[in-house]
């Protein structure tokens, strides 16, 4: 299987060399054209000076004279081409140092093209014509009339070799094709090294992910000064690592805790177990001994219904049973249930703006256990001889919940905490050491789930306030 640079580097083979033959071919034809164009100027350019030689030697009677021939012999020292030059009756007169001199007072008797059908600015026509019996090879010729008022008075033929322009337009090919190649060659290296950086922080990404993926979520991307695609993916994967080691390093405080939390009532339920078993504990007392063991089974009972609970509201969300009812009657009767306890600490519990009924639509049974939750943290929470306020409001078709202690507070990062699971804010600082740190968390999860919201406000030192909201019932509209 090929991998990510590879099958780049081939779509590049496969496009810049495709692309670059095509530019060499189209510049080979372009060049060729160009080329045989400047061939053509250099041999119409040869015809005209032979010409205007011809012209300058004439002497009144003849233009073909020996002036002329011993200046055409000057000319043609220096020139490649093969030249004949024809009087008007086709007697060639001179010849190029390449051609035969048995040709000279000979007639040409190979076609030549007649000007009558040519315009007067045309008096010249393109050959291609091997003249074999007069040059050796094939020749790119210009039959070139010399013509003075109207009237021919000679004819140059002037052929170039084309198996040299051939030979000179092959090795321009071969130049420009050879330039291609560098350029495929050059591009080519250049690319797999762009390459190569651009894929480096994704072979970097794929190893930390294969990390992260074993369970090492302290595995992070280097992102350094980047500031493309790249650095955002690198950057978006960092901050899922982040937030999966935040979720393993809950997940171990959730089994330590667990653990701590069932081993304790375990521990109290074996023990005094064993001791009636053993029959240390007299019949007298035991009663009360069986009480403590029922009440630590239902402290187990009660949490791993808890977990339950939050289980069951993560994985298919907390499924609400909606119907009207008062919250005040609601936080009177919740109050009453956990009277015992408040009286256990000669806690009072005030209730503020109840007297008038404030109806709410939403599931009576979670709120109620919301309530529960809220209230019995805040006992937990209170000194002896403290306080509590339970107070409504309404607002904007909302009602407004809260429940008020005078308790130990917390500090602010706490407070930001205070609704994870497990949190407990301060091993510490509560005199009942008895709680999960689910409570508040299953409160947060059963709000949430009516799409409401939950605040808390906490001074260190002077207590805690817990404000939810609830939905208004209305009658025409749910």
């Amino acid at each position: 299987m090929f991998k990510l640079l590879e099958k780049w580097l081939v779509v590049y083979i496969l496009v810049f060399t495709a692309g670059f033959s095509v530019l060499g071919i189209g510049l080979s034809f372009a060049f060729k054209d160009f080329f045989y164009k400047q061939q053509q100027n250099i041999i119409l350019n040869n015809a005209i000076r032979i010409e205007n030689v011809l012209l300058d030697s004439y002497d009144g009677k003849n233009y073909f004279n020996n002036n002329f021939k011993t200046k055409f012999s000057l000319i043609d020292a220096y020139e490649d081409s093969s030249i004949l030059v024809l009087d008007t009756n086709n007697i060639i007169q001179c010849v190029s140092q390449n051609v035969d001199n048995k040709f000279i007072g000979q007639k040409y008797t190979s076609a030549i093209p007649d000007t009558k059908s040519m315009k007067k600015t045309d008096n010249y026509k393109w050959i291609t014509s091997d003249f074999s019996n007069t040059f050796d090879g094939a020749k790119y010729s210009i039959v070139y009339n010399i013509i003075i008022s109207n009237k021919k008075i000679g004819t140059i033929i002037l052929g170039c070799d084309r198996g040299s322009i051939n030979q000179t337009l092959l090795q321009e090919c071969i130049v420009i094709l050879i330039f291609v190649l560098v350029i495929n060659i050059v591009g080519f290296f250049f690319l797999r090294i762009f390459i190569d950086r651009a894929l480096s922080p994704i072979r970097e990404m794929s190893t930390v992910t294969a990390e992260i993926a074993a369970g090492n979520f302290s595995k992070r991307i280097e992102i350094g000064n980047r500031m493309d695609e790249i650095s955002i993916l690198a950057r978006n994967l960092n901050s899922m690592a982040d937030s999966l080691e935040d979720q393993e390093q809950k997940r171990h405080e959730f089994i330590s805790s667990i653990s701590h939390d069932l081993r304790s009532p375990l521990t109290s339920i074996m023990g005094y177990l064993q001791a009636i078993i053993d029959g240390v504990i007299p019949e007298d007392k035991l009663p009360k001994y069986l009480n403590i063991i029922y009440s630590e089974t239902e402290r187990l009972n009660k949490m791993s219904n808890t977990i339950l609970d939050l289980s069951k509201n993560k994985l298919n969300g907390a499924k609400l049973k909606y119907s009207s009812f008062n919250i005040n009657e609601l936080l009177e009767l919740v109050a009453s249930t956990l009277k015992v306890k408040a009286f256990d600490k000669n806690i009072s519990i005030v209730f503020e703006n109840t007297n008038t009924p404030v109806m709410v639509y939403a599931d009576y049974e979670k709120i109620q256990r919301v309530i529960y939750n809220l209230l019995d943290n805040a006992i937990k929470f209170t000194n002896k001889n403290g306080k509590l306020i339970l107070k409504t409001e309404e607002l904007e078709q909302k009602a407004y919940i809260s429940i008020i202690d005078n308790g130990i507070g917390m500090k602010e990062d706490e407070q930001a905490r205070i609704f994870d699971r497990l949190y407990k804010a301060d091993s510490s600082r509560g005199m009942d050491k008895t709680g999960s740190g689910l409570g508040l968390s299953i409160v947060k999860e059963f709000i949430k789930a009516h799409n409401e919201e939950i605040f808390v406000k906490s001074t260190l030192g002077k207590g805690s306030t817990f404000t939810f909201t609830l939905k208004l019932y209305n009658k025409n509209k749910k």
